[in-house]
């Protein structure tokens, strides 16, 4: 009996299995069924609720229609009017904005390059002014006592200062020697 009873219960559960099955399909038919007839219903209620309630309100509308219909268009000015074109030699196809745009980088690129050779003029010119005042050789002489010397950092700028206005005042000095030799000769 207990195979027969497990059988059973096994055929059971198969049937019942296939009636839950039939039951979800049915419902899902149920389902479709409904949101196509909700498809099929809605341009009706569209239409329904299109139509005016009133005759009067439909001879006014309609008279409306035909006042916007017989209006003349009216005149507009364009807002932008098209730009020229012109060929390249390369065969591309540009606007005025463009050659404008471009030519306007290319005039900011030359005043770029003006700028530059201005500043590496004024680099030579500063540089050949230190050469000649013996400027780099003080400070050469400087940087290499403070080495020497090992002064602290926070002392730097002050010794430098200091031994600039040394040197300058010795400068003076033998420039003024020069002078009096050269005029007593």
């Amino acid at each position: 009996m207990g195979k027969k009873d497990k059988k059973d219960k096994k055929e059971k559960k198969d049937k019942k299995e296939k009636k839950d099955k039939k039951e979800k399909k049915d419902k899902n038919k149920d389902i479709e069924e409904a949101f196509e007839k909700d498809k099929e219903d809605k341009p009706q209620k569209e239409e329904k609720s299109k139509a005016p309630e009133s005759p009067k309100k439909a001879e006014k509308s309609e008279k409306l229609a035909k006042k916007e219909e017989s209006k003349s268009p009216k005149k507009s000015k364009p807002e932008k009017f098209p730009q020229p074109v012109e060929d390249s030699d390369d065969d591309e196809v540009k606007t005025d904005e463009e050659l404008n745009a471009k030519m306007l980088a290319l005039q900011q690129e030359k005043e770029q390059e003006e700028k530059l050779k201005k500043r590496q003029e004024q680099a030579q010119l500063f540089e050949q002014y230190l050469e000649h005042s013996g400027m780099t050789y003080a400070f050469e002489i400087i940087f290499s006592e403070i080495i020497a010397k090992q002064i602290r950092e926070d002392q730097v700028f002050a010794y430098t200062a200091m031994r600039l206005r040394q040197i300058g005042k010795e400068l003076d000095s033998i420039s003024k020697e020069e002078g009096k030799s050269d005029s007593g000769e």
